[in-house]
């Protein structure tokens, strides 16, 4: 059932022109309309990524079908004529409302994450779904918490992009580690160090290995606990004012079972070489950091009385 959004906030920054609305619930959500720069394949993706990302039980945000109630646009300068005629749109929920808690896209480096471990899912979802954008993440708390909770975002361009090229997409997600800006970072917040103090061995030590070879096994049993009648069922659920051809969707569903069981076999014919070809890689992205620069491309930075973390609730985005 599609909820509604009864109140515009504001123009938010992105490729698709997402906009911040409150709805009839009561919580802010991130709204793609029918019809963005982006194409109509977003939305579709970002629905779709959201139920197979919670499959994998990996922290994706809640996003809903919506209509915009008729009172909206006259707040909302920036809502063309088409999007009024338009019935069915795509709405990211935010994880927390403005009284309840923040949500930041730069946080400190001595900050703590309360889900470490689903960085490395994330790896692995990129490589099953075929993201062909960087990967990227915000980070909330409530009021009363003390560590961040880390959530995957922005994922229209899964499957291969909003034109579903799924099939012609790498499927080594050690390769999408290795071009993952925030996965240095993000290791430095698990471990519990700063990264300009770290020492990293030339070698990985048997302790880091084993620790990826079980966060490894970890997410490769939940992708291979997901039945293909649930990512036929996910994708068939597709709204027909966005479209998608059932061809298109056929199409979808079988590349996205074929790469589950692809990446499920790949996992256990050689599990440890995968876990020290990502340590590796894990090693030249701390390498890299060595002197303290987070590398080029990444928006995670120290953060001091000059680059204090925007909270999106009031000023970021989605």
């Amino acid at each position: 059932m599609p909820i509604r959004m009864v109140t515009y906030i504001r123009r938010m920054r992105g490729g698709s022109s997402p906009h911040m609305m409150c709805a009839e619930d009561g919580h802010p959500y991130v709204v793609k309309l029918l019809g963005n720069p982006q194409g109509n394949g977003v939305l579709l993706n970002e629905l779709l990524a959201s139920q197979l990302g919670k499959m994998m039980g990996l922290p994706v945000p809640e996003v809903r079908e919506v209509v915009l109630d008729p009172h909206i646009f006259e707040d909302a300068p920036y809502l063309s004529e088409r999007n009024r005629r338009s019935q069915l749109h795509v709405a990211i929920r935010v994880p927390v409302t403005f009284l309840t808690g923040q949500v930041f896209d730069v946080i400190s480096r001595a900050a703590r994450l309360r889900n470490p471990q689903a960085i490395y899912g994330a790896c692995l979802f990129d490589a099953w779904t075929g993201n062909v954008d960087r990967r990227q993440f915000v980070f909330w708390k409530t009021c009363r918490q003390h560590l961040y909770s880390v959530l995957l975002i922005d994922n229209g361009y899964c499957f291969g992009g909003p034109h579903w090229k799924l099939g012609l997409q790498r499927l080594d997600p050690i390769q999408y580690a290795a071009v993952m800006p925030e996965l240095k970072f993000l290791l430095g917040v698990a471990d519990k160090v700063w990264w300009r103090d770290i020492l990293v061995p030339k070698a990985m030590s048997l302790q880091e290995i084993a620790k990826i070879r079980e966060n490894l096994r970890f997410w490769t049993g939940k992708l291979a606990q997901i039945e293909n009648e649930q990512i036929e069922t996910a994708v068939r659920q597709a709204p027909s004012e966005w479209g998608a051809s059932e061809l298109d969707l056929g199409s979808l569903t079988q590349d996205l079972i074929r790469r589950k069981e692809a990446l499920v076999s790949w996992a256990k014919e050689g599990t440890d070489a995968a876990a020290s070809r990502f340590g590796r890689v894990l090693q030249q992205l701390r390498f890299a950091s060595g002197n303290g620069d987070c590398g080029s491309g990444t928006r995670y930075r120290r953060q001091d009385s000059s680059s204090s973390p925007k909270a999106l609730a009031c000023s970021g985005g989605l």
